[in-house]
């Protein structure tokens, strides 16, 4: 457990020099990400690597969302929903420490604002925008 924080924490002594050595030798395809790469189901592990992803983030749920105006209106809201954009950064928002990067958080606001007004047709002002986030109960889209 000791060596495991060690790793974790950025000490490399000479044992795992000489373990990752042979590793490289017997197995050429095996691939050593560096602690900025490090992520588990999205998230990054460590706090280098926050910036990283949250910058990826926005590219990827803008190729996502592109496609869905070629859908149902009914159906690319479902999917924007509840499979692509929310929960994919919920994930990430509960899973890492994004409070030092909130530039970042604002870009994928507006992505998102841009998305739903494309999606359902509609001038997204404020007031429109604030009540897309109530649940559907209260009237709203109930996207977070």
């Amino acid at each position: 457990m000791a060596e495991m924080q060690d790793i974790c924490k950025g000490k490399v002594d000479a044992v795992l020099l000489a373990a990752t050595a042979t590793i490289r030798r017997s197995a050429r395809d095996i691939r050593f990400p560096s602690q900025e790469e490090l992520e588990l189901l999205g998230a990054p592990l460590m706090t280098d690597g926050v910036s990283a992803t949250i910058e990826k983030k926005p590219a990827a749920i803008t190729f996502l969302t592109g496609r869905l105006s070629l859908l149902v209106a009914h159906q690319a809201l479902f999917l924007f929903k509840n499979c692509l954009a929310a929960p994919k950064m919920l994930h990430l928002l509960r899973c890492s420490r994004t409070r030092r990067r909130p530039d970042k958080l604002v870009e994928f606001d507006i992505i998102i604002r841009s998305s739903l007004a494309v999606i359902t047709n509609t001038a997204m002002t404020d007031a429109v925008y604030k009540q897309t986030s109530l649940r559907v109960s209260k009237s709203g889209f109930g996207i977070r």
